[in-house]
């Protein structure tokens, strides 16, 4: 089997100036940043493009991290079809647990307040990235996480100030 290297592209400039205009805001709190990580992956729910759903798996392996451990994402069930589907099952509940993990001790090590969200299938960034692909799910699409964090980053900072400590 050829495995072919995925990239995102144009994440990581949203993603540094959503980190700019965060790290801006004193006295912010990990509540703050719980609450506006759980609102995105909600709106990939509900506004288009949404998360792309065949079986669920990809849906149920979002997560959402912080120093506290899960805030979002313990317990995701999965489901396959076929021979070893069992085995697959047990595989992307295991390696969902253990992602979810490394990112809370990631966490956990830092001395700000931090959450990681995402989606913990191995497929997710193939996925996310295929902009040509055709769904099944109507109003789905490639870049659903990009656009929910740009569709919502004045509703994140804002929910983030409304938790920040005054007087730090």
């Amino acid at each position: 089997m050829v495995r072919r290297k995925t990239y995102v592209t144009g994440g990581q400039k949203i993603l540094d100036n959503i980190s700019k205009a965060i790290k801006d805001i004193e006295g912010r709190t990990l509540q703050g940043l719980i609450e506006a990580a759980i609102d995105v992956i909600r709106d990939t729910e509900l506004t288009s493009p949404t998360v792309p759903v065949e079986l669920g798996n990809l849906r149920n392996s979002r997560f959402v991290t912080s120093s506290r451990g899960a805030s979002l994402g313990e317990g995701a069930k999965f489901v396959n079809k076929g021979k070893g589907a069992a085995g697959r099952t047990r595989k992307m509940a295991q390696q969902h647990s253990s992602i979810m993990k490394v990112y809370a001790q990631a966490a956990r090590q830092e001395r700000k307040p931090l959450v990681t969200l995402g989606y913990s299938a191995n497929y997710a960034t193939y996925v996310h990235e295929n902009v040509g692909a055709k769904f099944q799910r109507p109003g789905s699409g490639a870049k659903w996480l990009q656009a929910a964090v740009t569709r919502n980053r004045k509703r994140i900072l804002e929910t983030i100030r409304n938790h920040a400590k005054v007087g730090k």
